[in-house]
C-alpha cells in the first residue's frame, strides 16, 4: 500500500504545527549555510577571526548578507526556490525587501530588483521595532520611540488623572515601550531628552505638551528617594544598565554575537584593552565607555584557568594588570591548574553571583549622598500622592504667594487657612501655611501635643524631624507618628485650596478628622490584626500596650557526639570591611581553638564563607576526620547542601 498524500494541510492551531514549523526553518537555515560552500557565492564580508555568517533567522523572519553580485543572488534565489519546492511554502515576495548601502548606484539597485522582485527599502528601516542604521546616529531614526509616547499619552488626555496616577503610568506604562528597543541600541541623547521632554510635561499636567509651570527638573525628579528624588528611571541609566548587559554576555558567553564582536572588535586581543575608534559601532562605543566600570563586579572564579592572568579580576582585588607594572613577567606553564571545569564568572553585587538587569542598573544609575529626611519621607504605606506633596512643600516646590510672587506677578498675600475667628491673617509662605500659621499649629497641636514633640515656631523640615526621631511607645505609636507629617501637609494644602477657590472656611475640627480618618485607614492595613474606629481618642488607647506577641524560644548549644569535633562560625561586614571568627569543641564541650580574623574588602556571604573555611582548615591540619559545622547563613548552608548554586 502505498503512503496516503496530505491534501490540505494542517489546520491553524494544531499541536503538529510548531514542530512543523520549526523543521522547516532548520532546513531553510541549512540550506543557506549550504550556499558558503560554493565556489561563486560571495558573502558579506566579516572578520576572519570570527565566524562567517550569511543569514539571521527571528521566528519566520529571515534577514539574509551577501556582497549583491549576480551570480550570489542568483545562488540564492535557486536556494529559496528549493526550499519552496521541498516544503510546500510560499516566500512572500511582496513582504520582502532589501538594503544596500548609500554608495550603491541605481543600475546596482534596478539589477538586484529584476533578480530577486523584491522592493527595496534604504536605510534605516525598522526591523521587529528596532531602527537598523548606518553611520552616525540621528534623531529622525529614532523618531519611532518619540511616537510611541506621545500617542499613549494623547489616549490619556480625557482621563481625570492624580498625581500618584500620572506616576504609575510613566513608570510602568510610558518608561517600559520602548524598554525592547533599549536593549538592542542606544539611541541619541537627543531623543532621550525629547522623551524625557513629554515624560516630564505628562507628569506635571496630564498632557505630552503644556505651559503649565514644572516644579522640579526631570533629571532631579529621577534621583533615588533617600537622594531627594522622586525614584523614578532615568533613561540614560536604562541605557547604561542594558549596556552592562551585552558586556557581560560578550565577556561570559560564547554565544554567535559575543564570538562576531570580539572577532570584529577585539581579533587575538583582550576586550578591556580594545578601543573604539571613529568608523565601529555606536554600541560598541557605547561598551567601551561603560566597561571600566562594569568589570569592577565581575570576578572570576578559577576552575580549568582559561580566563585572563593578567587582565581578569579572579584575586578579588582587581585584574594584576591595575596594581602591577608591565615589567613584571610570568610562566603561566608553571601555573599549575586542577579543575576540569571552566572559569566561572560571579557577578558580585547580588547574592546568587548572576547578572540581572536591575543590579545593573542600580549600580550605574545617578545618585546623590543618601539623606535620612528624604529616605523617611516615602514611607511605604503613605499613598503616593501625600508623599509628594509633602517632598514639594519641603523642598519648596509649591505653589504659594510666595512662590508665586518670584515669578513677578504682583498679589495681595493673604493666608487662606487663618480665617477664623481670632485668627490673625498673615502672608502665605511656606512656613506660615504647614508649620507657623495659627491654623496650621492648633492641627499639630492636636497630635504633638499628646507626646510632647515640639511644634511651635519650628521649621517645617525640623517639625518633621521631631516626629520620626521620637522615642515612641511600642510599634503602633512609632507606626502612627513616622505617617502623620505628610497626611497632616496633605490636609492643611487641601483646606488651603478648599477655603481659596471653593470658598470652603477651614475648621480645625474637620481637617483632624479628615487625618484621622487617612491615619485608620493606614493603620488597619498595616497591622492586620487591628480595627480601628475613625475616632483619634480610639488610636491614642492603641499606644498603652505592645502588639508584639512576645514568644520565648529555648537555644541551646548542644554537644557532638563521640569522636567528632564541632566548628562555629559567623562572619560579618560593616561598610565593606570584613571579619570572621569561630570556636572549635570536642565532645565533652571543651575549646580546642577559637580564632577572629580580619578579610578585608568583600561581602558578608563572603566572611561567612572565609570564616567557616578558616575553621575547616584547621581542623584537617590537626587530623580531625569527623567535623560538624554550624552557620547561620541560611545561604552557605544550602550552598554547601547543593540546594542552590554557589554565587
Amino acid at each position: 500500500m502505498d503512503f496516503f498524500k496530505s491534501g490540505r494541510g494542517l489546520r491553524q492551531g494544531d499541536p503538529l504545527s510548531p514542530s512543523l514549523f520549526v523543521l522547516n526553518a532548520e532546513l531553510l537555515s541549512l540550506l543557506l549555510n549550504e550556499l558558503q560552500k560554493h565556489r561563486g557565492y560571495r558573502g558579506f564580508y566579516m572578520s576572519s577571526y570570527g565566524p562567517q555568517i550569511n543569514h539571521l533567522a527571528f521566528a519566520d523572519d529571515f534577514i539574509l548578507f551577501c556582497n549583491g553580485g549576480k551570480t550570489t543572488l542568483q545562488l540564492i534565489q535557486a536556494t529559496l526556490a528549493t526550499y519552496e519546492q521541498v516544503s510546500g511554502q510560499k516566500i512572500n515576495k511582496s513582504k520582502c525587501s532589501f538594503s544596500v548601502p548609500s554608495s550603491a548606484t541605481q543600475r546596482s539597485i534596478r539589477r538586484i530588483e529584476e533578480i530577486t522582485e523584491m522592493r527595496h527599502e534604504p536605510l534605516p528601516i525598522n526591523y521587529l521595532g528596532c531602527p537598523i542604521y548606518s553611520g552616525r546616529k540621528k534623531l529622525s531614526t529614532f523618531a519611532g520611540m518619540v511616537s510611541r509616547v506621545i500617542n499613549k499619552i494623547k489616549g490619556w488626555h480625557l482621563k481625570l488623572l492624580s498625581s500618584e496616577g500620572r506616576a504609575v503610568l510613566i513608570r510602568h506604562v510610558l518608561l517600559v515601550l520602548n524598554v525592547h528597543t533599549l536593549a538592542a541600541v542606544h539611541p541619541t541623547k537627543g531623543t532621550i531628552a525629547t522623551i524625557e521632554r513629554y515624560l516630564a510635561s505628562f507628569f506635571w499636567s496630564g498632557q505630552e505638551t503644556s505651559d503649565r509651570y514644572h516644579w522640579s527638573a526631570w533629571s532631579k525628579l529621577c534621583f533615588p528617594y533617600e537622594g531627594g528624588g522622586a525614584s523614578f528611571r532615568k533613561l540614560e541609566d536604562v541605557c547604561k544598565a542594558f549596556t552592562a548587559k551585552q558586556w557581560w554576555r560578550l565577556r561570559t558567553t560564547n554565544s554567535l554575537w559575543s564570538q562576531f564582536v570580539k572577532a570584529k572588535y577585539c581579533k587575538i586581543y583582550h576586550p578591556l584593552i580594545s578601543q573604539w575608534t571613529a568608523g565601529k559601532s555606536n554600541n560598541w562605543q557605547a561598551m567601551c565607555k561603560l566597561k571600566y566600570e562594569v568589570e569592577q563586579n565581575i570576578l572570576w572564579r578559577v576552575g580549568r584557568g582559561n580566563s585572563s592572568f593578567w587582565y581578569d579580576n579572579w584575586t578579588n582585588f582587581g585584574p594584576l594588570s591595575s596594581s602591577l607594572s608591565e615589567d613584571v613577567g610570568y610562566d603561566n606553564t608553571k601555573i599549575t591548574i586542577g579543575q576540569e571545569e571552566d572559569d566561572t564568572p560571579i557577578w558580585t553585587i547580588t547574592y546568587s553571583g548572576k547578572f540581572s538587569v536591575v543590579s545593573a542598573w542600580n549600580a550605574l544609575r545617578q545618585r546623590k549622598d543618601p539623606a535620612p529626611f528624604d529616605s523617611k519621607l516615602w514611607h511605604k504605606d503613605v499613598p503616593f500622592k501625600m508623599s509628594f506633596l509633602a517632598w514639594r512643600a519641603t523642598h519648596g516646590k509649591i505653589a504659594t504667594d510666595e512662590r508665586i510672587t518670584r515669578f513677578g506677578i504682583s498679589l495681595a498675600s493673604k493666608c487662606c487657612c487663618c480665617l477664623s475667628p481670632g485668627m490673625i491673617p498673615g502672608e502665605e509662605t511656606r512656613e506660615h501655611l504647614f508649620c507657623q500659621g495659627q491654623f496650621a499649629q492648633q492641627v499639630w497641636a492636636i497630635f504633638a501635643g499628646m507626646v510632647g514633640i515640639a511644634h511651635m515656631n519650628i521649621p517645617l523640615r525640623t517639625l518633621f524631624a521631631n516626629y520620626w526621631n521620637h522615642k515612641y511607645i511600642n510599634s503602633v505609636a512609632a507606626f502612627v507618628f513616622q505617617i502623620m507629617p505628610p497626611i497632616v501637609v496633605w490636609e492643611l494644602w487641601r483646606s488651603r485650596c478648599c477655603s481659596k477657590y471653593e470658598m470652603e472656611r477651614p475648621s480645625v475640627a474637620r481637617s483632624k478628622c479628615l487625618i484621622t480618618f487617612n491615619i485608620a485607614q493606614l493603620v488597619n492595613s498595616h497591622f492586620g490584626k487591628l480595627t480601628v474606629n475613625n475616632n483619634w481618642e480610639d488610636i491614642c488607647k492603641l499606644f498603652d500596650y505592645s502588639l508584639v506577641d512576645r514568644c520565648i524560644t529555648e537555644v541551646k548549644w548542644l554537644k557532638p557526639p563521640l569522636l567528632f569535633v564541632k566548628l562555629n562560625s559567623d562572619g560579618s561586614c560593616v561598610s565593606g570591611n570584613c571579619g570572621g571568627g569561630g570556636v572549635v569543641r570536642d565532645s565533652c564541650g571543651k575549646m580546642l581553638m577559637a580564632y577572629a580574623i580580619p578579610m578585608g574588602q568583600g561581602t558578608n556571604n563572603l566572611a561567612e564563607a572565609e570564616a567557616l573555611l578558616f575553621g575547616l582548615k584547621w581542623c584537617v591540619q590537626q587530623e580531625y576526620g569527623l567535623i560538624i559545622g554550624e552557620t547561620d547563613s541560611l545561604l552557605l548552608h544550602n550552598c554547601i547542601q547543593g540546594i542552590c548554586s554557589t554565587p
